[in-house]
């Protein structure tokens, strides 16, 4: 990831946005080029996408039922630095 977004920038983009990931490798790039120790450019993460148990993109870690899980995992997600929240909806039928 760290040499994509060097990638990125040389390439002249200056903000990309992630709209999940595993474990918070995003929100630890982000980081990492926010404080200017890697080369890249501003990342906008939005951490662990939220889905339903099951759900699109369940393996990433965000199966949620219910309000109170939901908001828990916003917060945690907030609290990583995520600065978008993603929410998968269940696919049409």
């Amino acid at each position: 990831m760290r040499h994509r977004a060097e990638q990125l920038l040389h390439s002249g983009v200056t903000t990309a946005r992630d709209l999940g990931d595993h474990g918070g490798l995003a929100l630890r790039l982000a980081a990492e080029v926010s404080d200017r120790r890697t080369p890249g450019p501003t990342i906008v993460s939005a951490g662990t996408p939220a889905t339903t148990v099951g759900g699109r993109c369940h393996f990433l870690g965000g199966e949620v039922s219910g309000e109170a899980e939901i908001r828990d995992l916003v917060r945690r997600d907030r609290a990583a630095g995520a600065g978008v929240i993603k929410a998968m909806s269940p696919a049409a039928a």
